[in-house]
Parts: structure tokens; C-alpha cells; sequence
């Protein structure tokens, strides 16, 4: 008969632990390779599918509004050099008008002042005004 009925070699433990080691390593590679493919694949999808819908339009649209531009009565360039060479009160088209129901708008520097010196309002009044001392009209009914 046979000696012995059983395996009596040693645990292969470091093979084990090797293809162990491996197989994560693999697993890990993979799952980085295919989520790089597909979010490559998917910005790729979405570039050609959501961000470039439309683009023809507003190329052709941006094409005629410069065509405009530089076809039109006085071209922007020359209209752009006008105007920075001797300002706007040059050009009739962009000169501020009054006119009969529009007064001239006036700007915040040459604005007259309606309130009095700061030497007049720093001066102390002796008794409160009418207006502050006396309810006003409706208040509480």
C-alpha cells in the first residue's frame, strides 16, 4: 500500500500572497483605464452633442453683425479713431441734446448744490423743527 493517503508539502503561502498582490494591482489599473476611456468618451459626447449645437448660427450671426459694422455710414474703426482723436462733442450723433420735454442732463461735478455749507449745517438749532415735532398725517389711524 501507499505510504501516505494526504498532501504533506508546505502551504504555498508567498504564491498566494504574489497572485494576491497581483490581481488588486490589476483590478486597480483596470478601473483607472476604463474610467479614464469614459470620461474621455463622455466629454467627447458632450462637446459634440451639447456644446457645438447652435455654433453655425451664431458664427454666421457674428459674421453679418461685423459685416455691419464695417460696411456701415462711418466703419467702427474710423468711428473708434474719431472719437478717441476729439472726443465726443465731435461727433453730432453722440453730442448730448436737450430738447423740448428733455432738459440737458447735467453731470454730478457741474450739478448746482442745494445744500447749504458744511459750516451752516454744523451750526447747532435751538429748538427741533415743526416738522419733526408734530405726528405725521394718518400715522396710527
Amino acid at each position: 500500500m501507499a505510504e501516505q493517503a494526504y498532501d504533506d508539502s508546505p502551504p504555498r503561502n508567498g504564491t498566494i500572497l504574489f497572485y494576491t498582490v497581483l490581481t488588486v494591482f490589476l483590478l486597480v489599473c483596470v478601473k483607472f483605464l476604463l474610467d479614464s476611456y469614459f470620461s474621455r468618451m463622455m466629454d467627447a459626447e458632450i462637446h459634440d452633442k451639447v456644446l457645438t449645437v447652435g455654433m453655425e448660427e451664431v458664427q454666421a450671426m457674428r459674421a453679418s453683425e461685423k459685416q455691419k459694422l464695417e460696411q456701415g455710414a462711418m466703419p467702427i474703426e474710423s468711428a473708434m479713431k474719431t472719437l478717441a482723436q476729439r472726443g465726443r462733442m465731435a461727433m453730432p450723433e453722440i453730442q448730448p441734446k436737450s430738447g423740448p420735454n428733455a432738459p440737458a442732463i447735467e453731470g454730478w461735478r457741474e450739478m448746482k448744490r442745494s445744500v447749504a455749507p458744511a459750516a451752516a449745517a454744523a451750526a447747532p438749532t435751538s429748538a427741533p423743527a415743526p416738522e419733526a415735532a408734530a405726528p405725521a398725517e394718518g400715522a396710527g389711524h
